[in-house]
């Protein structure tokens, strides 16, 4: 039942962030995510391992900090491949290209 779980409270954490929660809901979302992603590893759930990875691309692009965004959208990919999530894998090469023109990445590594 863990994987219920962790997609219940992963889920919440969207709709905080899609309904504009404010507060501390970044930290909470961050909180949830290193709690569970061990878990669902565990249990080869990668579909719900691409999502809560796609939860830190959120946070973590929100905030600015687009290394860490960028390192979660390649995890959220890898986990959607698996899944094959085509949809979100897509979605996360959109996300790598704006975090390379954006973040800290060297042009020529961008390219």
């Amino acid at each position: 039942m863990p994987r219920i779980e962790a997609s219940s409270q992963i889920i919440e954490s969207y709709i905080q962030v899609y309904k504009g929660e404010t507060g501390e809901w970044s930290e909470r979302a961050l909180s949830i995510t290193r709690r569970w992603i061990p878990v669902l590893e565990r249990e080869n759930a990668h579909d719900e391992l691409a999502l809560t990875w796609r939860l830190n691309v959120l946070v973590h692009g929100m905030a600015g900090h687009y290394s860490l965004a960028s390192a979660a959208a390649a995890q959220s990919t890898r986990y959607a491949q698996l899944a094959g999530n085509t949809r979100l894998a897509e979605t996360n090469g959109m996300n790598l290209a704006q975090f390379a023109l954006y973040g800290t990445t060297p042009v020529v590594q961008a390219i």
